[in-house]
């Protein structure tokens, strides 16, 4: 894989293009809702330019990274994109529609993966008119820092599908962790019962928040 559209310049979608793009791939950021097609750029830019003044990076390496990234509301710019990674909000049917706007313009060998935390994969593969190059790929926030990402199959995903996202996952050093297509995968599944029994010993009193 060479090029990259990661739909949607919000947090997440931002933090995926970035840590991409800083491994190498060119990325496409399509802007799904944002009347501001450079928005989204600003923020990268933003935040690399304080990772630089910290001393965290090198601006010749911040320089590399912008280089890579471009913005754009024009569909036919993602005809040439080897993957695109849906980063929208996390709703069922505005993921759905989403795609459906997407595939149309989409190199017929393309794959098409979606940055879900906890829909099901298999109904949104279903959606589309490729399912078996249909995928779960998880980053957590934020992207650029956070070394796990699940990859998740649906009962369509075919092999090479899989195979080939799992090397470009750890092709920009990542951690792969495979999981069924199961709500909440493992992270989230793990993490939401822990911050309910968080809550839960805050409001008998056991311990402060702080302690906590």
């Amino acid at each position: 894989m060479k090029k990259v559209c990661v739909v949607g310049a919000g947090t997440m979608g931002r933090g995926v293009a970035q840590t991409l793009a800083a491994n190498g791939l060119e990325v496409i950021l399509y802007v799904v809702v944002n009347n501001d097609v450079n928005s989204g750029l600003n923020k990268i830019k933003a935040g690399l330019q304080s990772s630089v003044a910290k001393g965290k990076l090198l601006q010749s390496d911040a320089d590399a990274i912008m280089s890579r990234i471009s913005a754009t509301k024009d569909l036919n710019k993602i005809s040439d994109c080897d993957l695109i990674l849906e980063a929208a909000i996390e709703d069922m049917d505005a993921k759905k529609a989403v795609l459906k706007r997407l595939e149309p313009y989409c190199a017929p060998e393309a794959i098409l993966a979606t940055n879900t935390s906890s829909l099901s994969i298999t109904e949104l593969a279903l959606s589309t008119n490729r399912p078996d190059k249909f995928i779960g790929m998880h980053f957590f926030n934020p992207a650029p820092v956070m070394k796990l990402v699940e990859i998740s199959k649906s009962v369509t995903t075919s092999q090479e599908t899989f195979d080939a996202v799992k090397e470009l996952v750890s092709r920009i050093g990542k951690e792969c962790v495979e999981v069924e297509d199961s709500p909440g995968f493992v992270v989230n599944r793990i993490l939401i019962p822990m911050i309910n029994e968080a809550i839960g010993v805050l409001a008998e009193g056991t311990a402060t928040a702080e302690d906590i």
